[in-house]
């Protein structure tokens, strides 16, 4: 499967660095958050990181542009999962919450899309139940700071598909 379009599912240190990886690396991206102050930041964030990489050298104007362009900001869900290939949630580590987004984001993604969750510490078998097709999810961890390491390393659990 190819992907062509992601979501990010939680705007906080974490998934504001992971929203920014993915859209420097190419891909539509859309970071969600339930609370517009987080958003705000996450923007304000990406604006002050793009700036610094380009006075560094490490990035030009124009790529810091074309990133920028890529990555959308909201807080509806709804528009942030409806049309995407894979959904990264990067919420805190509490199973009951992990479980219950997934739900949620289960009903409102389309049939092909993928759920991983960058959570080091919760497997994806104590929450892949909790969506229609347990095969597509799975754990997918980024090194910290997401921005500075390059790494991801993906963990498939016993119900995950190839």
């Amino acid at each position: 499967m190819e992907i062509r379009k992601v979501a990010v599912i939680g705007g906080g240190a974490k998934g504001s660095q992971i929203a920014m990886q993915v859209a420097i690396s190419g891909f539509p991206t859309r970071c969600y958050s339930r609370s517009e102050k987080t958003i705000g930041a996450a923007l304000d964030f990406a604006m002050s990181w793009v700036k610094k990489c380009i006075e560094k050298g490490k990035m030009t104007e124009e790529e810091a542009n074309a990133a920028l362009a890529r990555i959308e900001y909201t807080t509806d869900l709804v528009d942030a999962v409806k049309d995407v290939d894979i959904v990264i949630e990067a919420v805190g580590d509490m199973l009951g919450a992990k479980r219950e987004i997934f739900a949620v984001i289960d009903e409102l993604t389309p049939e092909h899309t993928i759920f991983a969750s960058t959570s080091a510490y919760i497997i994806s078998s104590k929450f892949a139940d909790s969506v229609s097709c347990p095969e597509k999810v799975l754990n997918l961890l980024f090194f910290d700071p997401a921005l500075a390491e390059e790494l991801v390393e993906v963990i498939k659990g016993p119900h995950s598909s190839e």
